[in-house]
C-alpha cells in the first residue's frame, strides 16, 4: 500500500491495510471530553490519545503542554501497536489541531508513515463504534533519530538578545498575539519578531487542509515579506510556536505540506516564554 506521511483522505483510510488510528478529540476547557466523545463513537479500531496524558509532560516552566520524556513517549506508542512498517493515521474534530501534535510527536520518534485525517471525523462515512477500544498487541517501534526539528528556550532567548531573531510564526489568532485578549495565559502579547500566521487559514471552509499552492503561496508572502534571499533558504530559519506547542505543529505540516523544509517548533511557546518575567515581550495593534 501507499506510505502517507502527511495527510491521508477518508477513502484512502478505508482501503489502508492495517493502520494504527488515533483519535486525538480534546478540548482545552474539558480534558475528559475527549475521552468521553470517543467511548460515544469513534472509527473502528481506533486508540484514544489525550493530549495531557499522552502527547505533553507535566506542565511548569517549560509551558501548559511540554514535550513528553521521548522514552516514554516511544513506550505509550509501543502499547498503541506501532511498529516501524505499519501506517498511522492521526484523526480529531478540529480540522487536524490536536492530530497535528500526535503526528509531530511520531516524527519526533523518528515514526515517518504517520499521516493526518484530512477533514478529520466529519469526514468519516462509516458507523463509528462505541466503547472502550480493543486491547492492541504491543508494538515494537524502534526509537530512531528525530525527523524534526526544535530550538531550545536558551538558544531562541540568546538569540532574540543579540538581535538574530529567527522568523517567527505564531499561530495563534490575531487577537491575542497582539495582546487584545488573552484568555489562556496570564501576560499577553507575542514574542518580539514574530508574525501572526492563524494555524486556522491553512483550512478550506470544511476543514480541509487548502492546496499545497495555496499553503506555498501562504507562506512564501509572509516570509519573503521585507526580507532578501528565496524562500528555500529563509525556510531553513523559521521557528514555529503558539500557545504551548501544540497548534504550532499545524503550521509545520502545513509547510510541509507545501513542499517546503520543516521548519523548527519552539515547544515551550508562549506560555514557556512567559514564565521568566525578564524575557521580552510585544503588544501591537491591529492594522
Amino acid at each position: 500500500m501507499p506510505q502517507y506521511a502527511h495527510l491521508i483522505s477518508a477513502n484512502a483510510l478505508k482501503t489502508a491495510n492495517n493502520p494504527v488510528i488515533l483519535d486525538c478529540r480534546f478540548r482545552l476547557e474539558d480534558s475528559d471530553w475527549g475521552y468521553n466523545a470517543f467511548l460515544q463513537g469513534h472509527i473502528a479500531g481506533a486508540h484514544y490519545v489525550s493530549l495531557n496524558k499522552d502527547l505533553s509532560g507535566p506542565p511548569g516552566l517549560a509551558g501548559r503542554h511540554p514535550l513528553p520524556n521521548r522514552e516514554k513517549f516511544l513506550r505509550t506508542a509501543r502499547s498503541w501497536g506501532i511498529t516501524s512498517s505499519r501506517q498511522v493515521v492521526v484523526y480529531d474534530d478540529v480540522g487536524g489541531a490536536m492530530a497535528a501534535r500526535a503526528w509531530w510527536l511520531l516524527r519526533w520518534i523518528g515514526h515517518a508513515q504517520v499521516a493526518v485525517l484530512d477533514g478529520g471525523l466529519a469526514t468519516w462515512s462509516e458507523p463509528l463504534i462505541s466503547g472502550k477500544a480493543d486491547p492492541a498487541v504491543r508494538g515494537d517501534l524502534p526509537l530512531k533519530p528525530p525527523l524534526t526539528q526544535t530550538i531550545t528556550m536558551q538558544s531562541l532567548a540568546s538569540r532574540i538578545s543579540t538581535k538574530d531573531t529567527p522568523r517567527l510564526i505564531d499561530a495563534r489568532s490575531h487577537t491575542r498575539w497582539a495582546g487584545k485578549e488573552e484568555p489562556i495565559d496570564p501576560a499577553a502579547g507575542h514574542i518580539p519578531g514574530a508574525l501572526c500566521l492563524p494555524f486556522q487559514d491553512n483550512l478550506t471552509p470544511d476543514g480541509h487542509f487548502k492546496s499545497a499552492k495555496t499553503l506555498r503561496l501562504r507562506f512564501s508572502n509572509a516570509l519573503t515579506s521585507g526580507k532578501t534571499g528565496d524562500l528555500e533558504h529563509l525556510v531553513d530559519d523559521v521557528v514555529c510556536y503558539c500557545g504551548s506547542g501544540v497548534t504550532a505543529t499545524h503550521n509545520i505540516l502545513a509547510m510541509c505540506i507545501a513542499g517546503l523544509r520543516e521548519p523548527q517548533l519552539f515547544a515551550e511557546s508562549w506560555s514557556g516564554w512567559i514564565t521568566d518575567k525578564g524575557r521580552p515581550i510585544k503588544t501591537d495593534t491591529l492594522h
